[in-house]
């Protein structure tokens, strides 16, 4: 279904009006901004009055949202002038087939870009335009910019028309608040939820297309790349991360990434023998998504022999969650045609639990079908055909961790050594996933004190923030200060007397529609 007030092209309705703002009224505009930033013989210093830093601030936010309505205001036109030019070219008997060809390259040399980016930018501005009404809402507001916009129109980019819509629909609200890996997450977990077997198609479509390039890079440098399947690209870069931390402790001068880049060669080159360490995939789901359609953890589809004494699995079992068992799922069961002629009811937690999204640390939502795999291939020791001794040799230590039912937000983990050990820093980073400033969406590297503990702040769970080491280093600058609630939200305030709030995300879709960003999440001075 089209949301009302759209077009598509080659409609047989009038073309529409003129903008209101011409060129020339923009141009004024970037002319008059270019006087701001200047000083205008005003020197800087530590007894300037602070409320002129705070209203540059100001005027920095009321720019960005500026950028962001322009661009938005930049699609509508690319869609209108793909309209008008589709009509003309129909009324001067231009083929079907063969009309607004020319207006991908129009609008890269309007833009300053190079054809292909105009052709992906005319791309985004109908689906914005014409599908994704509350996306495009957003930018127009100037709430969301360009970027984010694209997040959300490529991880939809499989769905029917009307499952975007729906996806547009359900993450309106949540837009402003989230980061680029955010936004991507969950409009990804979402479209994975809403019709999991084109998402699996597509997994197994790209899977046939994995590939390693090389490119160069500056200062006599190159780039080794890899396009991999989300298991083994993740298994790659943590064994790569665990053997570099195990050097660095023991000393070695070299930094984290000279030590993975090193170690990456040897592993590739033979240069040294390699050692392949043991390899965590941690995954969160819930039970329903754990044991798959027509299970539960009291009655498991097929039966579970359990761990064999001489694997991972053989540590002595603890009180955990019910999905602590260890039966094995069902395969997924295909999903089921949809109606021709009847619109389709879009699927919801409570119809379809078993296909809740997991997540996967250290990359993000995955189908429970596919965190369904890994489970049953890591309890069967399930290796590729060809491996080689060393291969066969490493381990995967699969961990099942556990969200609260409603929030989704991470609260507890199993303990058996298979799935994960007690250690605080590792919680933190399971729960928060990336740094929690704002927006920042950088892996986390530092386990910080939110209140510090020079000020009485616990070094407890309800205390703690996974932070990156930027963020970490700008918290502890002059004028910076931060407090942990009692709900888990962080509150950071700047030097110029604005706050931030941010909260641990939610790891499932169901959690975050029933805990959804609090309405003040920024404070002005």
């Amino acid at each position: 279904m089209i949301p009302t007030g759209h077009r598509t092209p080659d409609a047989a309705d009038p073309a529409p009006v003129a903008p209101p703002v011409t060129a020339h009224d923009v141009r004024v505009l970037v002319a008059g901004l270019a006087v701001l930033g200047h000083s205008s013989g005003v020197e800087a210093s530590a007894s300037r009055d602070i409320r002129a830093d705070v209203a540059a601030l100001d005027v920095m936010a009321a720019l960005e949202a500026l950028k962001s309505a322009a661009c938005a205001a930049q699609a509508r036109l690319a869609v209108h002038v793909d309209l008008v030019r589709r009509q003309h070219e129909a009324a001067m008997g231009v083929p079907t087939d063969k009309r607004g060809r020319g207006v991908a390259g129009e609008i890269a040399l309007a833009r300053r870009e190079s054809p292909h980016r105009g052709s992906r930018l005319l791309g985004l501005a109908k689906a914005l335009v014409n599908e994704m009404p509350h996306t495009m809402a957003a930018m127009t507001r100037g709430e969301l910019n360009e970027w984010r916009a694209t997040l959300m129109v490529r991880e939809t980019a499989v769905l029917e028309r009307q499952d975007r819509a729906a996806v547009d629909t359900e993450l309106a609200d949540e837009l402003p608040t989230l980061s680029d890996r955010q936004v991507a997450a969950r409009a990804r977990a979402i479209a994975y939820r809403i019709d999991p077997s084109s998402a699996l198609k597509r997994g197994r479509h790209a899977t046939s297309e994995r590939y390693v390039a090389i490119r160069p890079a500056p200062d006599t440098m190159a780039i080794v790349s890899a396009y991999l399947p989300v298991r083994d690209g993740v298994a790659c870069y943590a064994a790569l991360r665990r053997h570099a931390e195990t050097l660095k402790a023991g000393g070695a001068e070299r930094s984290l990434s000279q030590l993975m880049a090193d170690i990456f060669i040897e592993r590739l080159t033979g240069r040294t023998p390699a050692v392949g360490p043991d390899i965590e995939i941690a995954l969160i789901m819930t039970d329903q998504a754990l044991f798959g359609a027509g299970e539960s953890p009291t009655n498991p589809a097929t039966e579970s022999t359990g761990p064999t004494p001489d694997s991972p699995a053989s540590a002595p079992p603890t009180s955990t969650p019910p999905a602590s068992a260890h039966p094995k799922p069902a395969p997924p069961q295909p999903a089921p045609p949809k109606p021709s002629s009847e619109p389709a009811i879009r699927p919801t937690i409570a119809d379809a639990p078993e296909q809740e999204p997991a997540s996967l640390v250290g990359y993000g939502p995955i189908p429970a079908a596919l965190a369904r795999e890994f489970i049953r291939s890591a309890e069967d020791g399930d290796r590729a055909a060809g491996a080689t001794a060393a291969a066969r040799a490493a381990k995967i230590w699969i961990r099942r961790l556990y969200a609260d039912p409603v929030t989704g937000v991470l609260t507890r983990m199993d303990t058996q050594r298979r799935l994960f050990s007690p250690a605080q820093r590792r919680f933190l980073v399971y729960r928060d996933q990336y740094c929690r400033t704002p927006w920042c969406g950088t892996p986390i590297r530092h386990a910080d004190h939110a209140t510090p503990h020079a000020n009485g702040g616990p070094t407890s769970i309800d205390n703690g923030q996974g932070l990156c080491e930027r963020c970490n280093h700008t918290k502890e600058a002059p004028g910076w200060t931060a407090r942990a609630d009692t709900d888990r939200t962080v509150s950071t305030t700047t030097p110029s007397g604005a706050t931030y709030r941010s909260r641990p995300p939610a790891l499932t879709p169901s959690g975050a529609r029933a805990e959804s960003a609090p309405a003040d999440w920024r404070d002005s001075a």
